[in-house]
């Protein structure tokens, strides 16, 4: 097997696990909230409104219970800040064993809340990977800044960067010649993948159906012989 200095970064919502397993997860733990401090049991309510495409989920709550709208603010921040019920598939905890493995480099660069990402990535174990939080650096994508930051922490040959987001998640990599993956979604992507009005530059070299395709494609680009 031919070896290989390659530095694997991943985003995380809907690319190492279906963010809507987060939403349910974090309703449920609101529900369990308004259970436990108001006596009514809002797990079916919050369930039918989500998929009925309810905006305001806790503010119909609010109203349900007689409480002021600014009561939202805390089941907004309960929902933030809880401990989910969300884990790697078997096909995502395999290929980290396959990087792990083959001296791979691999890291998380993902926008979001520092705590509420922590949290996520800590559920799925995955904290001993470096992460590049958009909260705690400043920058969203599509800035470069975080990119190019991983580019003087991990020095290698080739970089990747897989995600789920064309609109904003292969832009800034493109133009710095990584490896750009996208996994295609499977109906339930909280981000459309429509590439209306994008730029070549924001599509990604690649697209996969899930970690397994991934898993072969480093394999292939980084010429592995098995």
């Amino acid at each position: 097997m031919a070896s290989s200095n390659a530095t694997i970064v991943f985003d995380l919502d809907d690319t190492l696990y279906q963010e809507g397993d987060y939403v349910v997860s974090g309703l449920n733990h609101v529900s369990d909230l308004i259970q436990n401090l108001f006596g009514v049991d809002f797990k079916e309510k919050f369930l039918s409104w989500k998929n009925s495409g309810e905006v305001d989920i806790f503010g119909r709550a609010c109203s349900e219970l007689a409480l002021p709208v600014e009561a939202k603010e805390s089941f907004l921040w309960a929902y933030r800040l809880h401990y989910p019920n969300i884990s790697l598939s078997v096909n995502a905890a395999n290929l980290f064993g396959f990087l792990e493995q083959n001296g791979f480099q691999a890291a998380i660069l993902t926008d979001g809340r520092s705590v509420t990402q922590r949290n996520k990535i800590r559920a799925l174990g995955l904290s001993k990977l470096p992460v590049y939080i958009s909260e705690d650096f400043r920058s969203e994508k599509p800035s470069m800044s975080r990119f190019c930051l991983i580019e003087q922490d991990f020095l290698s040959e080739k970089y990747f960067y897989i995600g789920d987001n064309p609109k904003k998640d292969f832009l800034a990599p493109n133009r710095l010649g990584w490896v750009t993956v996208c996994v295609r979604e499977r109906g339930n992507n909280v981000h459309s993948q429509s590439m209306d009005g994008l730029s070549e530059e924001h599509k990604p070299k690649y697209w996969v159906d899930d970690l397994v395709e991934f898993e072969n494609l480093v394999r292939q680009v980084c010429c592995f012989s098995n």
